[in-house]
């Protein structure tokens, strides 16, 4: 089975309602610093995304992204718990590219973003598709240190992860 990643990058005043609402709590999390810390992020005040929420620890030497937090949703729909694992551990292996080159363009930019997937399969023929909005931690106020995703899935047929990664 082959597997396509596609991804581009959206413009944040597209974003879905939902991935809006929980831009818009960051910002006013920021107040006037750039970035929020992580330890102001609440989950009771997150109840509605906590499932579709991931927090990666920036690491570097080498460089990498750690999930701290691997959603309980998304793993469910995925098919897969990355929960201390690197976020190159994803599969497919182009998947976790995608998603490394995003969090590293962030952390470099110190910037909220958005971006739409599509991961498609050949056999049988499939696609699925998701946003994901990925915003920029810093503990000390200068260098982003935690990275907080939500994600939010599109309709897909039910088999489409468990193909690509079966248990």
């Amino acid at each position: 089975m082959t597997v396509f990643v596609r991804s581009s990058i959206c413009e944040l005043s597209d974003a879905p309602d939902d991935a809006a609402s929980l831009l818009a709590h960051w910002q006013n999390l920021c107040g006037t610093r750039k970035q929020p810390a992580r330890r102001e992020i609440d989950p009771a005040q997150l109840r509605p995304y906590l499932g579709f929420l991931c927090i990666l620890d920036v690491r570097d030497q080498p460089e990498d992204f750690i999930f701290r937090l691997f959603g309980t949703g998304i793993s469910d729909f995925m098919n897969m718990d990355l929960t201390g694992r690197s976020v190159r551990d994803f599969q497919p292996a182009e998947l976790g590219e995608r998603i490394f080159t995003q969090i590293k363009d962030v952390v470099e930019a110190g910037r909220p973003a958005l971006y739409r997937m599509e991961v498609s399969r050949d056999k049988p023929p499939r696609t699925t598709a998701s946003y994901r909005l990925l915003l920029p931690l810093s503990d000390d106020g200068t260098a982003i240190n935690h990275v907080l995703t939500y994600t939010r899935f599109d309709a897909m047929p039910p088999d489409f992860w468990s193909r690509i990664n079966p248990s």
